[in-house]
């Protein structure tokens, strides 16, 4: 028989919609004529099948009833019927049917044929009355019989041998008229008699399956013996918990789930939850139902009842029986409830549900304005851009240098000052563009600016023949800058031969003497004064400096 049932990767895939049929060419009356002259012939051919079928079916079941000594129409309703009339039984009882059973308890040995052949005539005679009175006698004697034996062990295996043959057979006409699968265990549940589990699955397949179901091993015998020796216990978990712990949990649970579940049937509404603080407000006057027979001293949750367990298994047990219950209120009782509700909530002996305040209640909550936000965005601003004109301005006065030879002041060229920034846009102004924090690049030192920083630190910026002999000139006179010279070389500077030169230089202006021409023979001064450095002779190499400079 084939499988409709999907498998999990099947329904978890998203759905898929078939592709649109194409349209069907138009067809004419004869291709039409000659399609249903081939589906009639198609039609004639199961019919004679199926025909063909079931006459082997039925010779076969005559077949068997002559093997069996039983009816044809018993084999053909096992199977057609699969057992099902077993289940729909006739309730009834047929007056022809209590003819034969008092004639065959008279006449023990004889089959219900023969009984038909040999007193069919007798029961046509009999009138309306007289069969309703076999009717009577009939139904009295079926009462009297013992509906079940278990006198003996014996009789007991026989009855479940019986009942299981016959919810197999339920089972497999089942599976084949409607297309189902399931499996069954029965075992004892006392130990008067000795019985195996038995155990019944529709396919091997479905066996073999169920390790992978329960995710680890799976041994049908030990867990039908597991099944028995919790049935043979009574069918009660509480016989399986060890510590007085566990079984007041259980039983707060198990009270816990009746209470609900009850509450969920009464009201029909499957998700409901049970209010046990607000119990009067949330249950009784919303949905007009009050819970009865309440075995404890207190209403109040399970989770704050007495650990005793005979006082949990009293109310347990209330609860499976039916004692406490869930009943319906009327309109009248309903009313008076409420207006009791509203005197004791009046009164203040019962509190109604309401919802806590804020805890900031009455106090205003302080929100930035935007405007606000903004400003301080531009302040921000502001204070970035000063500092990197201060920075600009540190680069600016490191680059300055004083010749301590001929006192001319040199400077580099002023650097272009930096662009302000953009402010930012007001926040509030929808569609200004946004801005960057950031500010511009600082202007790139040239190397010419990194020259000068150097030679502001004591190193030298030539280093030409003209340089070195002024250097040469200075230290043999110890003479420094102006701002950190000593009284002693004041006093040795101020020679006519040493303040000459001084003077000159530091009286004309800077402009004069950077764009005074040099004689003609200061060219060739320069090496006659290297010559005389090296020769180590002082006063003949002042003179030709003192031409170059003049």
């Amino acid at each position: 028989m084939p499988q409709h049932t999907k498998i999990l990767a099947a329904i978890s895939q998203p759905r898929k919609k078939a592709a649109p049929a194409l349209p069907q060419a138009k067809q004419t009356s004869s291709e039409r004529k000659e399609k249903r002259e081939e589906s009639k012939i198609t039609r004639d051919q199961i019919d004679a099948a199926v025909a063909e079928w079931h006459a082997e079916n039925h010779a076969k079941a005559v077949e068997l009833g002559e093997r069996f000594n039983k009816k044809p129409r018993y084999f053909l309703d096992r199977l057609y019927q699969g057992g099902a009339h077993m289940v729909n039984h006739q309730e009834k009882v047929n007056p022809y049917n209590a003819f034969k059973a008092e004639k065959a308890a008279q006449l023990f040995g004889k089959t219900a044929p023969e009984l038909h052949e040999e007193f069919h005539d007798e029961y046509a005679a009999l009138t309306p009355e007289e069969k309703a009175d076999l009717v009577e006698r009939f139904t009295e004697q079926k009462e009297e019989l013992p509906k079940i034996c278990r006198d003996t062990p014996r009789a007991r295996m026989q009855d479940v041998s019986n009942t299981v043959r016959n919810i197999q057979m339920l089972f497999q006409g089942l599976s084949v008229r409607v297309g189902v699968e399931g499996f069954f265990c029965i075992v004892r549940n006392n130990p008067d008699f000795y019985m195996i589990p038995q155990w019944y699955f529709t396919s091997v397949e479905l066996e073999r399956y169920m390790p992978i179901a329960v995710r680890r091993r799976w041994d049908t015998c030990e867990v039908g013996t597991r099944l028995e020796a919790f049935a043979v216990a009574g069918c009660d978990t509480m016989n399986l918990l060890r510590t007085t712990k566990q079984k007041v949990d259980f039983l707060k649970g198990e009270i816990r789930d009746g209470i609900r579940s009850g509450l969920a049937e009464i009201t029909k509404r499957e998700k409901i939850v049970m209010q046990y603080m607000f119990y009067t407000e949330d249950i009784v006057l919303r949905f007009g139902v009050v819970l009865i027979g309440w075995t404890a001293e207190k209403f109040c949750n399970p989770s704050e009842l007495s650990s005793s367990v005979a006082v949990l298994t009293t109310l347990r047990d209330a609860i499976k029986s039916g004692a406490c219950k869930w009943v319906k209120l009327t309109a009248t009782e309903l009313k008076e409830r409420k207006a009791q509700w509203k005197a004791d909530v009046a009164s203040g002996k019962v509190l109604a549900r309401s919802r806590n305040p804020r805890s900031d209640l009455g106090v205003k909550r302080p929100r930035p304005r935007q405007r606000d936000a903004a400003a301080a965005s531009d302040d921000n601003d502001d204070d970035g851009d000063d500092e990197d004109d201060e920075e600009d301005q540190e680069d600016v006065d490191d680059a300055e240098e004083v010749d301590g030879v001929t006192g001319i002041t040199t400077q580099a060229p002023a650097a272009a000052p930096p662009k302000k920034r953009r402010r930012a846009a007001d926040k509030a102004i929808p569609g200004a563009p946004a801005t960057s924090k950031k500010g511009p690049p600082k202007p790139t030192r040239g190397k010419e600016n990194r020259a000068r920083t150097a030679a502001a630190k004591g190193k030298p910026m030539r280093d030409d023949a003209t340089t070195r002999a002024v250097l040469m000139r200075m230290k043999s006179r110890k003479q420094k800058s102006n701002t950190i010279i000593s009284d002693e070389e004041d006093d040795a500077a101020a020679s006519p031969a040493a303040s000459a030169p001084a003077a000159a230089s530091t009286s004309a202006p800077a402009s004069t003497v950077a764009s005074a021409p040099v004689a003609s023979g200061s060219a060739a001064a320069a090496p006659v004064a290297l010559a005389a450095f090296t020769a180590g002779t002082t006063e003949a190499c002042i003179d030709p400096l003192l031409t170059m400079t003049t």
